[in-house]
């Protein structure tokens, strides 16, 4: 997937003909059906291994926390928390420089404060730009990018050396003291085996965001094109349309958009609570951001409530910011549930309708313990 991407990526789209665009497009899409395809019959069941290490984990030794088992899984070599940590020492060095705190808010990036700081951006960038989230593509916006460094540092203290955390150790020696001869050496492969799954598990989800977001450059230029030929309709064009305009330029195509139907409930009522299931305990209130595309990942604030359909390590970058997570999927292997507890932070997960019925603005509590988010009015 990688090497696929890679050579997509350097490949000169802006030389390509509107024919051999729409040709490129068709290409890419087939393309990434294939990998998604594979991501859902290779990568997926590599979950089915981190529940299974779980099961035999919580029957061993009957923990009070029956997700503590995922602290012994995480991986600091996951290219999420590469990314994230990148981007929490780039807050962390605008964090210590106000002329340079100052310089990025006025968007101001060619004075001499600034060059050492963009250089480690570029350098962010040629790493971790090309990630596809919500069929846009991340980190493709300086801007946005430096908006979103400016609230970490706004949050975050200063990042010191990190040093392995001792907890770890004496839980897998604690976990490992219990087997003894053959035992011993399956539960060490089974480890093995649970944190290779948790590690492929998350950087799968990267790598078919590269192939998506090499489509999405290719539809991208393909509306763009359109638009300035005078199409009104051409950034609402799905790569179908997108074909069929580039190949056959004096073709119309009638507008399909179904007239919107009227989503609100009848009366004025909302519910006071909503319940899903506790991921992560804790309590915490804070102003609401349900984040549905990559502009409300950017719009993202310190201390808000992170409200969305589910995580994926694509987004994870957000969530250090928040003050707590709150997700229409469920499960305790979720990703959001994962790098919430990885955070400290609380996490509601299961409440299908979430994104609906919590609005960006509301005032939320978050209850981690039990589940519950309790709505107030908006401010």
């Amino acid at each position: 997937m990688a090497t696929e991407a890679k050579r997509l990526d350097e490949y000169d789209l802006n030389s390509l003909s509107d024919h051999e665009l729409a040709i490129e497009i068709d290409k890419r899409r087939v393309i990434y059906q294939h990998w998604h395809d594979v991501y859902l019959d290779e990568f997926i069941p590599f979950a089915h291994g981190i529940r299974l290490f779980g099961e035999f984990y919580n029957d061993t030794l009957n923990p009070f926390d029956p997700a503590e088992f995922i602290l012994l899984l995480n991986s600091s070599d996951m290219i999420s928390l590469k990314r994230n940590q990148k981007l929490a020492e780039l807050a962390a060095e605008v964090k210590q420089n106000p002329e340079l705190i100052a310089a990025l808010q006025r968007q101001d990036y060619f004075v001499a404060v600034c060059e050492p700081f963009i250089q480690k951006l570029d350098a962010f960038f040629k790493e971790f730009s090309g990630l596809a989230w919500g069929a846009e593509i991340c980190f493709s916006d300086r801007n946005k990018t430096i908006k979103h460094i400016l609230q970490l540092a706004s949050k975050a203290p200063v990042e010191k050396d990190k040093v392995p955390d001792p907890k770890n150790q004496q839980m897998q020696d604690h976990f490992l003291s219990q087997f003894q001869g053959e035992q011993l050496k399956f539960a060490r492969q089974l480890l093995e085996l649970a944190r290779v799954s948790y590690k492929i598990r998350d950087d799968d989800n990267i790598y078919l965001g590269r192939i998506e977001s090499q489509l999405i450059k290719a539809t991208e230029l393909a509306k763009n094109r359109l638009a300035a030929k005078g199409d009104p309709d051409s950034q609402r064009r799905n790569a179908n349309e997108l074909i069929t305009l580039l190949s056959n330029p004096g073709q119309i195509l009638k507008n399909k958009c179904k007239k919107s139907k009227n989503k609100q409930q009848s009366g004025k009522l909302k519910a006071r609570q909503i319940v899903g299931q506790p991921a992560v305990a804790g309590l915490s209130s804070g102003i609401a951001r349900v984040v549905l595309t990559s502009d409300d990942l950017f719009e993202f604030k310190a201390d808000e409530i992170l409200v969305c359909t589910a995580i994926d390590p694509n987004m994870t970058f957000v969530v250090p910011l928040a003050a707590a997570i709150v997700e229409c999927r469920g499960g305790m292997l979720i990703h959001g549930a994962i790098i919430a507890r990885e955070y400290g932070i609380p996490c509601v997960t299961g409440i299908p309708l979430a994104t609906s019925r919590i609005s960006t603005g509301d005032k939320v509590t978050v209850d981690g313990y039990l589940g519950i988010v309790t709505l107030d009015k908006k401010l």
